[in-house]
């Protein structure tokens, strides 16, 4: 008599989950609409058929709002602390870029444009209106100081002007653990829910502003280590004075319950202090950068 199939269930987060059926493991993520489910499906679709290696293939099993992928296991969240970390993750994006040899990301009708200034705009906007619920725990002073530091931004970005530069595809969420480092240090790109198409400059100053808390914010430092750093458009070199972490962040703490506010407040008040006392050096890199640049 053939024993009875038992799937297990565990909950990993809201709308993901992890199961283990035949001892085999996957993940399964319900999308709250099938449009992005789509997308993702057809953007793994299109990276397997040019074998590109950093990402696990999905299962057929996964349809409509579900989509099902084999669990990567011995993997976890890439340390943006370790330099053998922010190699092998820039390393990793850096591949992704270059599938714009062999795919027309351009010409896939699924993928929506990158609009930065769009979201950073909104995001300064909710930033200022979060106003009472922030100074409480940072001050007005520091407040004020992350606006200023935001408007001076996006003059600078409008003044630049659009990258031009070679379109393709972004993963569009560069956090920690949507790069999975294995145990030889290969790292897999998880979750594609924000991608888009755009330059890929954009989002290697994204990955930037994830990895500059963890080496005291010194950008020119980080160049140091990873030369390929310089080769950023003057878009990417701009949007390192944006505070979009700072602002991400306690929008987000803004939006959680008092329960929720209480478990990062400490957290939270601490990396915006070490982030403004050291955002007028990053400014003065992207500044001294682009000044250099433009004396060519």
């Amino acid at each position: 008599m053939d024993r009875k199939r038992e799937t297990l269930f565990y909950e990993v987060k809201p709308h993901v989950w992890r199961i283990e059926e035949d001892g085999q493991m996957f993940a399964v993520k319900r999308y709250k609409n099938q449009m992005t489910a789509d997308k993702v499906r057809k953007l793994h679709d299109q990276l397997l058929a040019v074998e590109f290696p950093f990402i696990a293939p999905l299962s057929e099993k996964g349809t409509g709002h579900l989509v099902i992928q084999p669990w990567l296991t011995d993997t976890k969240p890439v340390d943006f602390a370790a330099p053998d970390g922010r190699r092998a993750s820039l390393d990793t994006l850096d591949a992704l870029h270059a599938t714009r040899d062999v795919i027309d990301w351009e010409a896939a009708g699924y993928l929506p444009r990158f609009r930065l200034l769009n979201k950073w705009e909104h995001r300064l906007q909710r930033f200022r209106h979060n106003e009472q619920l922030v100074t409480p725990y940072i001050g007005s002073s520091a407040f004020e100081q992350f606006l200023t530091y935001g408007e001076r931004a996006l003059d600078v970005l409008k003044a630049v002007g659009p990258d031009d530069g070679p379109m393709t595809v972004l993963h569009g969420d560069v956090v920690h653990h949507n790069l999975l480092a294995a145990e030889d240090g290969t790292v897999y790109l998880i979750d594609f829910d924000l991608a888009a198409a755009g330059s890929p400059s954009v989002e290697i100053a994204l990955w930037m502003h994830r990895v500059l808390p963890h080496v005291g914010y010194d950008a020119e430092a980080l160049c140091s280590e990873l030369p390929r750093l310089r080769q950023l458009s003057d878009v990417g070199i701009a949007m390192l004075r944006y505070p979009n972490e700072v602002l991400r962040e306690w929008n987000y703490f803004a939006g959680l319950p008092d329960m929720g506010r209480r478990q990062i407040a400490g957290h939270l008040t601490r990396y915006t202090k070490q982030a403004l006392g050291s955002w007028e050096r990053l400014c003065e890199f992207s500044e001294n950068e682009l000044d250099r640049r433009s004396a060519r």
